[in-house]
């Protein structure tokens, strides 16, 4: 509030963040959602914007918006008749803001020293694009003019203006180009579209009587139309006459190469480069305003932020407009200061405004001078809610998962560690995953691990993960397991290991790979059109799990989910569903581990799961997995929520060799469930041995002192004579007492009980 300094009031701040914590609105509470909004445009408008004072209140309080507006006003004096900075600051003899040249020479000055303000608190535009002689400031602001020359365009232009006071003037009407162009149609020759400003926003110049009857026809129709506040039509034929002399005055115009991309609105010059010289100027007052077409290209091309550099909002609506049309729906609009309102609080509104959504602001600068510090945010009280990570009587815990238990940032650096338990005794559908007789950990298991840890971090897609070493349940002993989730690294990803061990035995890696927030590509895709696909044949899956165990696959009830398959072409097609034992474990994300695997089951079907001489062929690394929901609200080992993926249609694709693409959809075939590309690899037997429990070799034992103590040994007791006189032994208050006695001839005892304190 106020000019943010010592005698800012506090009672409107303490009433806004009242309203704030209450989610209400109030006066100077800006609400919004903080996110990449993409690349920055500085839009400067024509005229419309003006107001008598609209630099005096920050010409007070920020010394780089007031050496601007010198500087500027310096660089136009030496081309004008009248003193810039009285018009701006209400000098005695300053001539009025009814005036093109007054009007145009001020703007100018305000807005080239609102977009230094702008970027002395951090925010620098990558584009400029500027209304009519808003173009000048643009160009200015770019680069691709001096101050001098954009000085030397605007006062000679503005001032040859004045010789076309009263031959014309401007309409706004509120329709298309095309529903104006036929609105304008009995009026050829007379009147003609002047700016095209947004979709629903058109200009119309010409002359004046038409404009009176173009008024009536609006009004007579119900269609909003405007007069602008100009004695004169430009861009229109009415300014030809200038041709000559704006020519011959601008001639000295050099332009230069722009060090921002300038966005030019004049119609007939495209995108690619091209001269601000004074030819250009008098095509930019005599030609079409294509704005709207221009705002259009700038979202087209990743523009998402416009800053209208203005002292009130003439162009923010048009714009808003242009960008919902163009589907543009996560740009965001900002302007900077509005009419009678043109101080140090408005300009703080307009940058809180961009803070809160997304736009990057400096705000040392802002406070640099004035009294502000950072202070620490309050502490909060714990009510009615714990935040304690404890584990579930059911297995579940905080972080919803049922292995991992705890979440811990790493010290050394933006690395984190989950750790969690594994038992037969906790899921005995563990032990349906047998592999030659071992008991082994489903590599989806272990892939769902390391997705979990890897979305609680934000990245919930597993980019790589290799399964480096199988890993087995021991009948009794729990398994801990530790996932360990590295920094993010240049690509924007983060390494993760997982391992495992047992009772004191070493730790083993079992999976290490990348986890990111990047979500794979759309080539992930529902099945379209009939289920099963047309033309596939169904195979027989009667005796699928008898001919897996022929070959070393021993699957118990939990991973017998296949039930139905079929096959066209290369790819499988097949319908899985859990047991209904493990439905209470499956929820509305990922797949609970054993329907994971149990999908890829009609491999058999193709060779894909086999033993041969190099070994069982078994799950090796996973590519670009993703599942869909939040990990949070997947399989926990909690009850299920309705619509839990229960049943689930899978297509498998071969992908190279030993490779296949994995797609799991709903049971409505409507939206992926999870995919990835899983690559398998031949696992020698030896490999697959059971874990044998390893307990530390050494320990605490506690051996109790002799029964009495033996005769040849002398005692001292200090500090506990009753214990002296059990023991038989030399009584001594302290140590330094049995020092001296020793010093005078006592004989040394051979053992010494002390308590701490006599010691």
């Amino acid at each position: 509030e106020g000019e943010a300094g010592p005698a800012a009031p506090r009672a409107p701040l303490r009433t806004g963040l009242a309203a704030l914590a209450a989610g209400e609105s109030a006066p100077g509470v800006t609400v919004g959602s903080a996110r990449d909004r993409g690349k920055v445009v500085f839009v400067f408008p024509g005229q419309g914007a003006q107001w008598a004072g609209m630099a005096a209140e920050l010409m007070r309080s920020s010394r780089e918006f007031r050496d601007e507006v010198l500087a500027c006003a310096d660089a136009l004096q030496p081309h004008l008749e009248w003193s810039v900075r009285d018009a701006l600051l209400g000098g005695a003899d300053a001539p009025g803001l009814d005036r093109s040249d007054v009007v145009q020479c001020t703007t100018f000055t305000v807005v080239a020293g609102l977009a230094a303000l702008w970027r002395s608190v951090g925010v620098e535009p990558d584009a400029v694009v500027g209304h009519s002689q808003g173009e000048i400031a643009a160009a200015y602001v770019s680069g691709a003019l001096t101050l001098a020359d954009a000085a030397r365009v605007v006062a000679l232009r503005s001032t040859a203006l004045l010789a076309l006071a009263d031959t014309g003037g401007m309409v706004t009407v509120s329709g298309s180009e095309d529903t104006v162009t036929e609105l304008i149609r009995p009026w050829e020759g007379r009147l003609w579209i002047s700016a095209v400003n947004g979709p629903s926003s058109t200009v119309v110049g010409g002359d004046v009587d038409a404009l009176d009857e173009l008024l009536a026809r609006c009004e007579a129709d119900g269609l909003w139309a405007r007069r602008v506040p100009v004695d004169y039509a430009s861009h229109c034929p009415h300014m030809d006459v200038l041709e000559e002399e704006l020519t011959r005055k601008l001639a000295s115009v050099t332009p230069r190469t722009p060090r921002l991309d300038f966005r030019s609105t004049v119609e007939g010059v495209g995108q690619e480069p091209f001269r601000v010289d004074g030819g250009y100027w008098f095509r930019n007052l005599r030609h079409r305003v294509a704005f709207g077409p221009a705002v259009r290209a700038l979202a087209d091309s990743g523009f998402g932020t416009f800053i209208e550099i203005s002292p009130h909002p003439v162009l923010t609506g048009t714009v808003e407009q242009t960008l919902e049309a163009a589907g543009a729906e996560d740009a965001v609009v900002v302007g900077s200061l509005r009419r009678d309102d043109g101080g140090w609080a408005r300009f703080g509104a307009s940058l809180g405004l961009a803070h809160v959504h997304g736009i990057d602001v400096d705000w040392h600068a802002v406070f640099e001078g004035r009294p502000a510090r950072h202070v620490d945010l309050p502490t909060y009280a714990f009510r009615r809610q714990r935040y304690w990570i404890e584990p579930r009587a059911d297995g579940a815990n905080a972080i919803g998962h049922a292995f991992l238990r705890t979440a811990t940032e790493l010290a050394d650096g933006d690395g984190h560690l989950f750790t969690g338990k594994l038992s037969r005794s906790a899921r005995p559908w563990l032990a349906d995953h047998r592999v030659r007789g071992v008991v082994l950990v489903s590599g989806t298991a272990l892939l769902d691990m390391v997705a979990r840890a890897g979305e609680e971090l934000g990245c919930g897609t597993v980019d790589e993960l290799t399964l480096e070493v199988p890993l087995p349940v021991p009948e009794d002993d729990d398994v801990e397991i530790q996932v360990v989730v590295g920094a993010v690294d240049e690509a924007l990803r983060r390494r993760a290991r997982l391992f495992s061990r047992v009772g004191d035995g070493e730790w083993t890696r079992h999976a290490t790979g990348f986890v990111s927030a990047v979500t794979p590509g759309a080539g992930a895709a529902p099945v379209s059109g009939v289920w099963p696909p047309r033309g596939a044949t169904e195979l027989d899956v009667a005796g699928l799990y008898d001919g897996l165990r022929e070959h070393g696959y021993e699957y118990g009830p939990a991973f017998r989910n296949v039930r139905a398959a079929w096959r066209l072409g290369d790819a499988l097609f097949a319908e899985v569903g859990l047991p209904a034992e493990l439905r209470a474990e499956a929820g509305r994300g990922a797949p609970h581990p054993a329907l994971l695997d149990a999908s890829l089951h009609p491999l058999a079907a193709v060779g894909l799961l086999r033993e041969d001489e190099d070994g069982m062929l078994l799950p090796f690394s996973w590519t670009g997995y993703s599942a869909a929901g939040s990990s949070a609200t997947a399989w926990t080992g909690r009850s299920a929520a309705p619509g839990g993926a229960e049943t689930v249609r899978v297509r498998l694709t071969p992908a190279g060799n030993d490779t296949v693409e994995v797609v799991v959809t709903d049971d409505a075939d409507s939206s992926v469930v999870a995919s990835g590309v899983l690559a398998l690899r031949a696992t020698a037997v030896d490999r697959l041995g059971a874990v044998r429990s390893v307990r530390n070799l050494y320990g605490v034992v506690w051996e109790p002192l002799p029964p009495a103590v033996p005769e040849a040994v002398r005692w001292a007791v200090l500090d506990d004579a009753a214990r002296a006189a059990e023991l038989g032994a030399d009584p001594y208050p302290d140590l330094a007492t049995l020092r001296e006695a020793v010093a005078d001839g006592a004989p040394v005892p051979g053992l010494v009980l002390a308590s701490p304190a006599a010691a």
